[in-house]
């Protein structure tokens, strides 16, 4: 159930019920919906979708049907999805609408390349639109364990990241100097978010994909630093990316 209502007044009432169930790798699934609209007639559908699942395909379709305010079919929609690789992706899609007589089909291709996602599109329809176009995303980042930032196709864009050294501070006043040695292969942990991340050759680590306004404490997996006498100096810092 849901009730939304805006500033000049108009409001929207839904109530939805979904049903779901597998058999092995098919997947059947109804959704009903009663909506109710300030100055509208009220909207009742029921929309009946199976998926299957086979090797690297996904099989999707289905049909809507309004129940009211008019008795009759509002859509149908197929899709296919083929993802060979955890980097190439291809969606191919057909919508058709009885009512309006129109029927469309799309393509969308991402390929994610280690610096850029790069995602080709196309539309048509019946009415003769054609629409074409082409995404390229990056991220670009400060990493201190090099001089340049770094571009990279990860999704980075309203998530946390923290750059962590770790070092054998063989003097012990907590600043890296004289004789000190980093040190590499380091598990550094985000507690809480569940993130690790293993240090390089100068004991630099990032950790990634933190969400935002989540507090977690940041630490050092002391099983893995080099020497079984060795301890952290401290027991590590609570960030709020």
């Amino acid at each position: 159930f849901s009730h939304i209502e805006t500033a000049s007044g108009t409001t929207t009432d839904q109530q939805r019920l979904n049903y779901s169930h597998n058999f092995g790798r098919l997947n059947i699934s109804n959704t009903f919906l009663n909506e109710q609209r300030t100055g509208l007639d009220d909207r009742m559908s029921d929309t009946l979708a199976m998926r299957y699942n086979y090797g690297k395909y996904l099989l999707r379709g289905g049909v809507t049907y309004d129940i009211k305010p008019d008795s009759e079919v509002d859509r149908y929609f197929s899709q296919i999805n083929y993802r060979p690789t955890n980097k190439l992706n291809a969606d191919l899609s057909i919508d058709h609408q009885p009512f309006l007589n129109l029927t469309e089909g799309s393509l969308n291709v991402i390929y994610i390349h280690d610096k850029v996602r790069i995602s080709p599109y196309l539309s048509v329809d019946t009415d003769n639109d054609v629409i074409a176009g082409l995404n390229l995303n990056s991220s670009l980042i400060h990493d201190d364990r090099y001089d340049a930032p770094i571009i990279t196709s990860d999704r980075l864009i309203g998530k946390g990241l923290v750059s962590t050294f770790v070092f054998h501070d063989k003097d012990g006043d907590m600043v890296f100097n004289n004789d000190d040695e980093a040190l590499p292969e380091v598990i550094v942990e985000s507690v809480n978010v569940k993130r690790r991340e293993t240090t390089d050759e100068q004991g630099r680590a990032l950790i990634k994909n933190l969400p935002e306004a989540t507090v977690t404490d940041i630490q050092i997996d002391a099983s893995t630093l080099p020497d079984p006498y060795m301890i952290p100096a401290f027991d590590g810092n609570s960030i709020f990316p």
